[in-house]
């Protein structure tokens, strides 16, 4: 079976996410998944001391709504002030093709 790359984009978005979270975790930080700054959902909000990320994991095509959407929270976190912004590009593997001679 060949895992379609639309369910694929899905599971390695929620993948990327874990990992990043994981790793700020480790180095001390706090790790806020999903939260809510102004009209848009950053997937991971992590803060440490007086330094603050907003961290945004795309994964998938780059449709032209992702763009925007990147954009106008990129926008929102430059206008808060005091926090850095952060755009993880997550990207599958590639595929391998292989024949086995027996």
């Amino acid at each position: 079976m060949k895992i379609k790359k639309k369910y694929l984009g899905k599971c390695l978005h929620e993948i990327a996410i874990e990992q990043i979270a994981e790793d700020y975790r480790q180095k001390g930080y706090t790790v806020s998944r999903e939260e809510i700054l102004g009209t848009f959902q950053a997937d991971l909000v992590v803060r440490k001391d007086t330094e603050q990320l907003v961290i945004e994991v795309k994964a998938g095509k780059m449709t032209p709504d992702k763009k925007q959407r990147i954009a106008g929270i990129a926008d929102y976190v430059r206008n808060l002030g005091g926090y850095k912004f952060l755009v993880v590009v997550a990207t599958p593997p590639k595929e391998k093709n292989f024949k086995l001679k027996i």
